[in-house]
Order: structure tokens, then C-alpha cells, then sequence
């Protein structure tokens, strides 16, 4: 009986998604809110950024590109994986933002957001969090996300600040 439950347990926990065995060329991410940042990179060391601010008195984006080391990309491959496991297609992604926040679920407001995107030979995954749904439940994740897009900034040179308990 308890190989029975083993086995199934095992099976069970293999029917998540399954992650693609090509590697990831291309890792985007985007922070969404009253200041956004768009970070790209690429496995072949090519990184470029956006960072944008929602002021009273607009301003245009601040750009740039910078070089980075296989060992870099990896880095930041490791930092995203968690998240890569939710990861799905586009319409799924596209799913959690018309949906925005389940009902009856605590939602609050103008939290921002974060969209991460995976691409290699044969894959397109995406994962989306909304920072104000449920935020207590999801503090954690939160803050592991903001810490992520935070440490982006070494390659960038700007800064990028997150007030905590957001």
C-alpha cells in the first residue's frame, strides 16, 4: 500500500509544468507600477533596460544597454527559477491580468507588478504578480520579486527603490 501512495505521489508531483530542455536565451522582466523598469538580457551577454517614472510632469525614459557574462545570465536565470515553475504561455499570463485578483480575495491598489518572460528554441513562458492581491498571503513572494528586479540594477546603474511592505 505505501509503494501504491509513493508511486502515486511521484506522479502526481511530475504533472506540474514541465520545463523545456533547451536552454533560455532571452529573460525579460518588467516592473510595472508608479516607476517601471524593463530589463532584457540574452545569453550571448547583450542587456538592455527602460526606466520610466508616472510623475506629474512626464519625462522621457532613461535607456541604455550593457554587457554581461554568461556567469552573470545564469545568476539571474537562478534568481527567476522559482517563478519559472508557475511559468506558462502568454494567455495565461494575459488570464491573471484581465482577472486581476480573484473574487473575495483582499486587493489592494496601485501595488504594481511584475512580468517575467522566458524565451529559447521552441519556448515563449510567462509569469505575472499582481503585488496588491492578497498581498498579506503573498508577502514573501513579493519580496523575493522586488529583491530580484532590485539586484537587475547592478547592471543598469540606476537606482530603483521599493518601499517596503508593498
Amino acid at each position: 500500500m505505501l509503494t501504491r501512495c509513493l508511486a502515486l505521489s511521484l506522479v502526481l508531483i511530475s504533472c506540474g509544468p514541465a520545463q523545456p530542455a533547451e536552454p533560455v536565451e532571452r529573460i525579460e522582466v518588467a516592473r510595472m507600477g508608479n516607476q517601471s523598469l524593463v530589463v532584457v538580457v540574452t545569453r550571448t551577454g547583450v542587456g538592455s533596460f527602460e526606466q520610466s517614472s508616472l510623475n506629474e510632469t512626464p519625462s522621457p525614459p532613461t535607456t541604455g544597454t550593457f554587457q554581461l557574462s554568461l556567469t552573470d545570465f545564469n545568476e539571474i536565470e537562478a534568481r527567476f527559477a522559482e517563478f519559472r515553475k508557475q511559468a506558462g504561455p502568454l494567455s495565461r499570463a494575459q488570464e491573471k491580468v484581465k482577472r486581476i485578483c480573484p473574487e473575495g480575495v483582499p486587493n489592494a491598489l496601485h501595488r504594481g507588478a511584475i512580468h517575467i518572460r522566458w524565451v529559447g528554441n521552441g519556448f515563449d513562458q510567462h509569469y505575472y504578480a499582481e503585488f496588491g492581491c492578497d498581498f498579506e498571503r503573498n508577502a514573501n513572494r513579493n519580496v523575493k520579486l522586488k529583491e530580484s528586479v532590485e539586484a537587475l540594477t547592478v547592471f543598469t546603474g540606476l537606482t530603483y527603490g521599493f518601499r517596503r511592505g508593498l
